[in-house]
């Protein structure tokens, strides 16, 4: 058997489970509630302002989004991973984590409908975007401009 197969397997059953904050459940136990409960408004600030390691509300994090965060950035081999509800969640925090009024925004071929929305929309803010339909790094790179911070792919060219 690969040994690096042997540690995959081994993250998906065990990583991140903590067994002993959970009662030494062998499955972590999912978590479907959407709050969670402080004794004080201090509590609760204090959580809301150090989000890490604290659960307020789902959205943000709750145990079991937590724990498949923690298994799905060990199987890439990365320090950490962000889930969302949807993928319009996650190619908005993407694209809005990497650019700022000014930038361009290269994107390359087939585009869902609800992404150009949103890069139309960034247009108001200043984020100019491009779409670079032909394949190839020298196409690509002749449609790089000297704002461009940001070359986005939704669908590898075929």
């Amino acid at each position: 058997m690969d040994n690096q197969w042997a540690k995959d397997v081994e993250i998906c059953l065990e990583y991140g489970d903590r067994r002993k904050q959970f009662g030494g459940a062998v499955v972590p136990p999912t978590f479907g509630n959407s709050l969670f409960v402080y004794d004080s408004m201090d509590s609760l600030t204090e959580a809301v302002l150090h989000e890490q390691g604290n659960y307020v509300y789902t959205r943000g994090t709750n145990p079991t989004i937590e724990t498949a965060e923690m298994k799905l950035a060990a199987l890439e081999r990365g320090e950490q991973c962000r889930c969302f509800a949807s993928g319009m969640g996650a190619i908005t925090a993407a694209i809005l984590n990497s650019v700022k009024s000014g930038d361009h925004v290269l994107c390359l071929n087939n585009l869902y409908f609800s992404t150009r929305e949103l890069l139309k929309y960034l247009g108001k803010f200043g984020v100019s975007h491009s779409i670079c339909y032909e394949a190839g790094a020298a196409a690509v790179e002749k449609h790089i401009r000297p704002n461009t911070r940001l070359i986005f792919i939704e669908s590898p060219f075929t």
